[in-house]
């Protein structure tokens, strides 16, 4: 990690805050489940790559809780997700594209 770019972050999992780099979006307790649940997903759009999975749909499919969906989309590591339309649960527009840069 680089720790000139260590930041107070909050665990996509648990809500705590940790301190982490860029990349982490899970505190070292929740990590591994995390790393889990992000694998599922990227999985999930390596096999639909025709396809544009709203976020619902993907956490729908893979039983993912809301929180942590939303939480997916602001991770470094999956490059070319769009925001164009904003998730559920009175937030702007029902449905947020996912798409994965191979």
């Amino acid at each position: 990690m680089d720790r000139s770019r260590v930041e107070l972050k909050k665990c996509a999992i648990c809500d705590r805050a940790f301190w982490g780099g860029p990349e982490d979006m899970a505190c070292g307790s929740c990590r591994a489940e995390y790393e889990k649940l992000r694998e599922m997903v990227r999985e999930y759009l390596w096999h639909q790559p025709m396809q544009k999975a709203t976020l619902e749909r993907i956490e729908t499919d893979l039983g993912i809780p809301p929180k942590v969906g939303r939480m997916l989309l602001k991770d470094p590591r999956f490059a070319g997700l769009s925001d164009e339309d904003i998730a559920k649960d009175g937030l702007e527009k029902e449905k947020r594209k996912f798409r994965h840069g191979r």
